[in-house]
């Protein structure tokens, strides 16, 4: 800001005499209120599914049709070998549930096919045949990492997800970076039942889920 005024100088003479007035800049502080606030951000990291399967292939071996008051079984081996244990892992950042489903069975030898059915786990029919010729049951049973040896059966469909139980409890979320082991177990057909002396394929499917 600059300000002007006049003097008389000796000689009689008006002078203009210009004065610069500097006006100090001072920071003007906050006002004090009774009320504030401050604004955060935050981003949810990406958790993205993940798992590994220990096993390629499954060998259920030569098996008898089931009669109608039992059944027969078969225990799949893991690649080839002797082992019929083989490990889920969870590869990614959070815990997570995981599903399993079947398929139906066919034959690579001619068009016969066994349909998958989920036996209820609480009443256990005596023998497949309970359910026709040509239907098959599967079960896979995870292991209770706690006792090595015993574990938890969950039978498996063909038309929906089923979440596997874990440590011996359902749906037990895995954590990050751990493993659990499991087997896999079907129950034969009813004698009667088509593709006696055939090969027949079917598949496992692991869907790993967040949470």
């Amino acid at each position: 800001m600059t300000s002007a005024h006049l003097t008389i100088n000796r000689n009689g003479r008006i002078a203009l005499i210009l004065a610069a007035a500097l006006l100090a800049a001072t920071a003007a502080p906050a006002r004090a209120d009774d009320t504030g606030a401050v604004v955060g951000t935050v981003s949810a990291a990406v958790q993205a599914p993940c798992i590994t399967i220990g096993a390629s292939a499954l060998d259920f071996g030569t098996n008898a049709f089931s009669p109608t008051d039992a059944w027969s079984s078969g225990v799949g081996l893991v690649d080839g070998g002797e082992e019929f244990l083989y490990p889920l892992t969870n590869c990614g950042d959070s815990e997570q549930t995981i599903l399993a489903r079947g398929t139906d069975a066919s034959s690579t030898a001619s068009s016969a096919v066994w349909t998958l059915i989920r036996a209820d786990p609480d009443v256990i029919p005596v023998s497949p045949c309970v359910d026709g010729a040509n239907a098959y049951w599967m079960f896979t049973q995870v292991e209770d990492p706690a006792n090595p040896g015993s574990g938890t059966q969950e039978f498996l469909a063909s038309d929906v997800d089923v979440a596997l139980p874990h440590a011996g409890r359902d749906e037990d979320p895995v954590p990050a970076g751990e493993s659990r082991n499991v087997l896999d177990v079907i129950f034969m057909p009813c004698v009667g039942s088509d593709g006696a002396g055939e090969p027949f394929e079917l598949t496992i499917m692991y869907t790993a889920v967040v949470g």
